[in-house]
């Protein structure tokens, strides 16, 4: 069996899209990413391991409600 052209392309897109919305049928949705950004210091950190009392970190934001993928994929991470 051969490919010829147009015909091709209409049964590989026809096939990702059927995954596709079997995808949605049976639940599987996609998960809202966080976004966090990098910004630049105001002054520069003191490497000393103490990162809660070094005024470089200060007035940053924090990045929580990680999920983790193993071993339970979309739950709340369990490490900090």
């Amino acid at each position: 069996m051969s490919c010829l052209g147009f015909d091709c392309v209409r049964v590989l897109l026809s096939g990702v899209l059927a995954c596709v919305l079997a995808g949605n049928a049976l639940g599987y949705e996609r998960a809202e990413r966080p976004i966090g950004a990098a910004v630049r210091l105001a002054v520069p950190p003191t490497l000393d391991g103490e990162v809660a009392s070094d005024p470089a970190w200060q007035d940053l934001a924090t990045f929580t409600n990680f999920k983790q993928l193993q071993p339970d994929n979309g739950e709340p991470a369990t490490q900090r």
